[in-house]
């Protein structure tokens, strides 16, 4: 079963051209239980059809036209709606020839005026989407919404263009009071209206991106907030993501009590945090790409921060207060060139469990990293750590290490991957070893230490280090020159094995069937 609308699509040479396309109509809930009015209001339907039926013409429409009243009435009883719509260029084209450059849908269907009240989701893939009109407020069950100024074929936006026709948002935009999930994403044109988004009571995500005349410090949003402060209180999830966010003054004195996650992503003029920390409960925290000089001051009131990740920020720099998040698990600091240094008050960071530092000029790891009891996960990817605490063995929790030092670095000089080494009989909980760029003494004391010590739980199936080159000196079999690396290190661990049955006399226990 299915509606058809009907659409008008742009092409590149301003040629607009109509289609119908058709809409999938399904149950909206499986175990759905028809009312006891709309039985009743089917059966009288059904009468009056039939009764129809009987004195109509043998005419075929007139009888089709009969029937009308009867489909609607099924569809009611039966919960069948239009409740998922796609529109881009994929689903506009087909059923349709050919039609050369197409830019995307021109104006929304008029059609869906009908069904206004099924549609629960809705998604809008068009460069050449110019006006959204007023009756699009009127969908009063629409739970998800995506308005996306790219074509929707896959290709990237560079490939396909953005909608820079579309400047601006109807003045009721807030009416959609049951939209619960919005995108809004490749629209350099638009201009925010007053408080045509931030007065969405329902919203719970929000996700704004490649808007870049998009101001949310604009004195309109200002004014709104000074208003009324429990606008978008319902919000858990932000990403704002290259608009033209500046760090005014309006955000921060927004209600954003129940926001879990935010990601704050390229915004070259954001020189400071732009939100207030005190009426944030976040638990995730994102920073990529932006400008900010150092991490907030009122950090100490993210109590329930468990995952902050710090990406391609170039003038940031991490201090001491980084220790107030007690909470933290996961923290991620990559491409900082100005992070050189790990506070010693890291070790404040007792439920931390991974740790992922990467291409930052870091020199040295403070000893008191000991104290993350609950590290399980390391990555120091290119860096230029030169020192690294022996106490790093401690961390009988760590299941995962990923360590490289830089290529242009003399790793004979290098002491990051020989202490990691050095530590691996006493991290017997060890899962996962990677470790990047290791020079040949590295390679000859790990197979030494995995030779005496082997690690049975470690995954080494993907490693690389090439122990058949050295057959020789880790008194290996000599068909063990066309062995892996993981067939090497399980012949150690049953080499282990007969050593630890010989010393407990369990072979004199076992007879013929040891195998020792």
């Amino acid at each position: 079963m299915e509606k058809q609308v009907t659409v008008k699509i742009q092409s590149l040479d301003g040629n607009v051209y109509l289609s119908r396309l058709k809409l999938p109509i399904v149950q909206q809930v499986s175990t759905f239980q028809p009312t006891l009015h709309d039985t009743i209001k089917f059966k009288e339907v059904l009468s009056s059809v039939l009764d129809a039926q009987w004195n109509a013409s043998n005419d075929e429409n007139s009888r089709g036209v009969c029937m009308l009243p009867l489909v609607q009435a099924a569809f009611t009883l039966l919960n069948l709606k239009v409740s998922k719509i796609l529109l881009s260029n994929h689903t506009l084209m087909q059923g349709m020839e050919v039609l050369p450059e197409p830019k995307g849908l021109f104006e929304l269907p008029d059609d869906l005026q009908e069904i206004k009240g099924d549609i629960h989701e809705l998604q809008v893939f068009s460069t050449a989407l110019t006006t959204i009109p007023s009756w699009f407020c009127g969908l009063s069950n629409l739970q998800v919404l995506v308005l996306n100024g790219s074509s929707g074929t896959g290709r990237s936006t560079a490939q396909s263009g953005l909608n820079k026709a579309l400047r601006k948002l109807p003045l009721d935009f807030w009416m959609l009071t049951q939209l619960k999930h919005f995108t809004l994403m490749n629209f350099p044109n638009l201009i925010i209206t007053s408080d045509a988004i931030f007065k969405l009571l329902s919203l719970e995500s929000m996700n704004i991106s490649t808007c870049v005349s998009m101001d949310l410090n604009c004195p309109q949003i200002l004014h709104v907030c000074k208003r009324d402060t429990s606008h978008m209180s319902s919000l858990t999830s932000l990403t704002l993501n290259n608009t033209a966010l500046s760090g005014g003054l309006s955000l921060r004195t927004r209600n954003f009590e129940n926001m879990r996650e935010l990601t704050l992503r390229w915004h070259p003029n954001l020189t400071y945090f732009p939100f207030s920390c005190e009426s944030l409960g976040l638990q995730t925290l994102r920073l990529q790409y932006v400008a900010l000089l150092r991490l907030p001051v009122e950090m100490c009131h993210l109590t329930v921060l468990t995952n902050l990740e710090v990406t391609n920020c170039p003038c940031i720099e991490i201090h001491s207060n980084i220790s107030v998040l007690a909470s933290l698990k996961i923290l991620s600091l990559r491409y900082l060139p100005s992070f050189n240094t790990i506070p010693n008050t890291i070790g404040t960071l007792t439920n931390l469990q991974e740790l992922k530092i990467e291409r930052c000029k870091l020199t040295n790891i403070p000893r008191e990293i000991c104290r993350l009891t609950n590290l399980t996960s390391l990555h120091l990817l290119h860096v230029l750590v030169e020192d690294v605490p022996e106490s790093i063995g401690s961390l009988v929790q760590m299941r995962t290490i990923h360590c490289s030092i830089p290529v242009t670095l003399n790793s004979d000089s290098h002491n990051l991957l020989k202490m990691v080494v050095n530590s691996l009989p006493m991290l017997v909980q060890l899962r996962q070893l990677l470790l990047l760029s290791p020079n040949q003494d590295d390679i000859e004391h790990m197979g030494n230490l995995l030779r005496a010590w082997p690690l049975p739980h470690v995954d080494t199936t993907h490693w690389r280090f090439d122990f058949s080159k050295q057959w020789h000196l880790f008194d290996l079999p000599r068909e063990a020159v066309r062995w892996n690396d993981h067939k090497i290190v399980r012949y150690w661990i049953l080499q282990q094995q007969k050593v630890l049955a010989f010393l407990c006399g369990q072979h004199k226990r076992l007879g013929l069937t040891s195998v020792v």
